[in-house]
C-alpha cells in the first residue's frame, strides 16, 4: 500500500458511507508504522468526503521472550 492507495481507499469507504447512509463511522488502521505519514493521506481522503468520522491507530510492538 502506498500513498495514493491510502487516499483512494478513504475515498472509496466515503463512497460507501454515502450509498448506505452512514452518518458517523469508525475506523482502525494498522499499518501506520509501515509507511511513514500514511495517516495524513487518509485523513485527506476522510476530510475531502466531509464526513465526521474517529479514527483510531492500533500500535503494537513485538516482545521478546
Amino acid at each position: 500500500m502506498g500513498y495514493e492507495d491510502a487516499y483512494v481507499s478513504a475515498l472509496v469507504a466515503s463512497i460507501e458511507f454515502a450509498r448506505t447512509g452512514t452518518t458517523l463511522f469508525k475506523d482502525t488502521f494498522s499499518g501506520s508504522n509501515t509507511i511513514e505519514n500514511v495517516l495524513d493521506f487518509i485523513k485527506r481522503g476522510y476530510q475531502r468526503s466531509r464526513y465526521k468520522g474517529i479514527h483510531f491507530v492500533r500500535s503494537y510492538r513485538k516482545v521478546q521472550p
